[in-house]
């Protein structure tokens, strides 16, 4: 895989920085026999489940399976692509960074990256000065009239665009072009050929990244009703609201003060802002209520329980309940705070104090509890026509719950609130799982698919090679089925041909391997343990031997099946006598196979 660097460079900034000592930077580890152990920082957990090795230089959870090597770990950790982890490191080592040789549009859109990050903070350093300017005093005025002080405003880099062409005018004098500033979603071109100010008339407030980046903005207008009163920065190179979580990078810096217990998820900029001026500083908002797969495992880098805190409206509850399939799916804890009086968080605690608030997170239910709860409200419970429509759609909820304990809980919890025996609603729960196989369900089954025998064989005998066993022998490369499994073997041997020692950090400049299943299985594979050292030993070696043989002999009988239909397509008595003989050789190779493997 190219990477975009030369591997004797990529090789030496992993030699020059150690991955016990650039992950002990971030978690604190304790040393058992060969391992280094700590607590993920990818996931909340209290117990170390998350190891470094340093022989080999790489890193595995076997809390979440996130694994990789140094780079990756600055990758995932600080939210950055590859070339800017290598920078990273390599400014942590003091080396130079080589010129990058990889494909021309990679370093050519690279290079775009960084121009239109950098034309971002100068728009808005620009907007945030203007603030403090006469023609922002009504929008100074506005964000004071709601609770906010200089201090807040700072914290948050807010400004605001007063007119249609000061900001472009600026720009354009500080260099930048106007097809950059297009790019970077700040300007558009009118119907008379002239460049604007996208954002014009609002008060601005920067979306930064967990790296400190200025990647976008989201805008409110200064008047409502004249255009859309809320405006984001459009889908740039670097912008994409599908993944965009407004304040991580705040939420990080706390983290790295201290341990996080929860996360509160809010809807909009105002209400983050409301809060960490009230205190909630692990408070954090994505950008409008739809809420993706990549905000959930962005959350999750920094807690497993995240507490909702939408606005009071039938609206908010909805785009929560949208959300909590998203976010338990990625395995996160969910508490769901109902709002009363149908206010927002921010007017909510400017009427009666963050210590209430601090009573309504004490307060917040789980999500399954949430989802009933709000399920229950749409009917009358008094009306026996009703009843029944509640109970159906309340079964249909607790049906999804995939374990039998939570399910039943929540009967137990159905059967109080409708006064319908809870072995009526055993039987209708069954009926519906028995007779409902969902699309979710069957992707499950086919995710757990048993491994065939010969792929099983192959993963052992890589995992033996890879991981350096004393009994491992190099097998004939014509073994290998699996393409994937193919390209490992020769990169293997590849390495062995150069004299090269392989570590498995090495693995990860070749593959992608947390996009790959295959080579991640063997990375992380999980050897048998047995009562003892030799054992173990002796019980590994006898498998390794044995998938070798069935590998052979497999390779031997597709060998056989090949002949034999030559021999029918055979065009002459010539060629019919040659592929015979063939055919001989290799039932005798696989008769002496059989026999040595009794």
């Amino acid at each position: 895989m190219n990477k975009g660097y030369d591997d004797t460079f990529l090789e030496r900034l992993k030699f020059n920085n150690d991955i016990v000592s650039i992950i002990g930077k971030y978690v604190t580890l304790n040393q058992k026999g060969k391992t280094h152990w700590g607590n993920c920082p990818f996931h909340s957990e209290k117990t170390p489940s998350f190891a470094v090795n340093g022989l080999e230089q790489y890193y595995h959870c076997f809390g979440c399976g996130e694994s990789g090597d140094v780079i990756k770990f600055i990758e995932k950790l600080e939210s950055v692509d590859f070339m800017s982890a290598v920078k990273i490191l390599a400014d942590t080592a003091g080396m130079e960074v080589p010129e990058f040789i990889g494909d021309d549009n990679i370093k050519e859109k690279k290079q775009q990256k960084e121009a239109i990050l950098k034309a971002n903070k100068d728009a808005a350093i620009y907007y945030n000065k203007m603030l403090y300017t006469d023609k922002g005093k009504d929008a100074y005025n506005y964000l004071l009239n709601r609770g906010l002080n200089k201090g807040i405003i700072n914290r948050f880099g807010l400004g605001v665009s007063f007119d249609w062409v000061s900001m472009v005018e600026y720009m354009k004098s500080k260099g930048y072009t106007e097809e950059l500033l297009t790019q970077a979603g700040l300007i558009a071109k009118g119907s008379k050929g002239n460049y604007y100010d996208i954002m014009a008339e609002r008060i601005m407030f920067p979306i930064i990244n967990t790296f400190g980046q200025v990647i976008g903005f989201s805008a409110r207008a200064l008047k409502d009703g004249k255009y859309a009163k809320y405006r984001n920065t459009a889908q740039t190179l670097v912008f994409d609201k599908s993944r965009v979580v407004y304040a991580i990078n705040l939420l990080k810096k706390l983290k790295q003060k201290q341990q996080l217990q929860e996360i509160i998820l809010v809807e909009g900029q105002m209400d983050v802002i409301a809060m960490h001026k009230a205190g909630f500083e692990n408070c954090v908002a994505c950008m409008g209520t739809s809420l993706t797969k990549y905000h959930a495992k962005e959350l999750k880098r920094f807690s497993d329980k995240v507490i909702i805190s939408f606005d009071g409206d039938t609206a908010g509850q909805k785009a929560t309940l949208r959300s909590l399939e998203i976010l338990q799916n990625e395995k996160l804890k969910v508490y769901v705070i109902s709002m009363p009086d149908k206010l927002d968080p921010d007017d909510y605690i400017k009427k009666y104090g963050s210590e209430a608030y601090k009573k309504l997170i004490q307060k917040a239910v789980p999500l399954n509890d949430y989802k009933l709860q709000t399920i229950s409200e749409d009917f009358n419970l008094n009306d026996n026509i009703d009843k029944t429509k509640y109970i159906d759609k309340a079964l249909e909820e607790i049906k999804r719950l995939k374990s039998s304990f939570e399910r039943e809980i929540y009967l137990e919890q159905l059967s109080k609130k409708t006064k319908v025996d809870i072995h009526t609603l055993e039987r209708d729960l069954e009926y519906k799982m028995s007779t409902n196989t969902s699309d979710s369900n069957e992707k499950t089954e086919e995710a757990k698919a048993i491994k065939d025998a010969s792929f099983k064989s192959s993963e052992f005998v890589l995992a033996s090679i890879v991981h350096k066993k004393d009994y491992a022998k190099m097998p004939d490369e014509n073994i290998f089925k699996n393409q994937t499994h193919k390209k490992l073997y020769d990169f293997v041997l590849k390495g062995q041909n150069l004299q090269k020692q392989l570590k498995i950090s090495h693995i990860f400049d070749e593959f992608d391997v947390e996009n790959t299943p295959e080579i991640k299985d063997i990375i992380n594979y999980h050897f048998n343990t047995y009562e003892s050292e030799d054992e173990k030993q002796k019980n590994e070696e006898r498998y390794f031997n044995e998938c070798i043989t069935k590998l052979n002999l497999e390779k031997l009988l597709n060998e056989q099946k090949n002949i034999v239909e030559q021999i029918e397509n055979a065009n002459s008595a010539e060629e019919k006598n040659k592929l015979m003989q063939k055919l001989s050789e290799i039932i005798k190779k696989i008769t002496n196979l059989k026999r040595k493997n009794l």
